[in-house]
């Protein structure tokens, strides 16, 4: 399964490299009949799908701050059925 959000997660580990703008950001998918294919995101893109991370991380830490975030109650193992 390829999701847009793999372009968002593929982008985020290049900041963590030097220059980050010089890697392919790719991905890598196993298919049924075990081969591959391979789906690359355009240099392009790069700038919006940063800053599109990093608004997701900053609304995450936001929503967490403010308690907002759902977390099942302890013993709750009934959201794992």
């Amino acid at each position: 399964i390829l999701l847009e959000a793999h372009r968002l997660q593929v982008t985020a580990y290049t900041q963590f490299l030097p220059s980050p703008r010089k890697y392919r950001r790719c991905v890598l998918q196993l298919q049924a009949d075990a081969t591959y294919k391979l789906t690359e995101f355009p240099l392009e893109t790069y700038a919006d799908d940063l800053a599109t991370w990093q608004a997701a991380v900053r609304m995450w830490y936001w929503q967490n701050d403010r308690g907002l975030l759902w977390r099942p109650k302890a013993g709750d193992e009934s959201i794992y059925v």
